[in-house]
């Protein structure tokens, strides 16, 4: 008789592939308008993305200060999304 396979198994292994293909779509793929907004910001001064987000910005400040950082070490618009990303996900 065939063994029944453990749904915590099937969760974790479907969200490890939904991890994985969000990744890799995330590497092919063209930037959205509000993500070009926030590149322009992010590769700007840390004084610039402060004074944007107390003008009303609906992102916190952190999310933009993580990817100005990620910017920093390795400009690329797809680096700039994945470390806040990352880091808001590690809770």
């Amino acid at each position: 008789m065939p063994r029944k396979p453990n749904p915590r198994t099937l969760a974790v292994a479907f969200l490890l592939v939904s991890a994985a293909l969000s990744v890799v779509l995330l590497a092919v793929r063209n930037l959205y308008d509000d993500e070009i907004m926030s590149l322009d910001l992010v590769a700007g001064s840390v004084a610039n993305i402060l004074r944007a987000s107390a003008e009303g910005d609906v992102h916190p400040p952190g999310m933009y200060l993580l990817a100005h950082i990620a910017f920093r070490i390795l400009p690329s618009f797809r680096w700039m999304n994945l470390l806040p990303l990352y880091w808001s996900t590690r809770g």
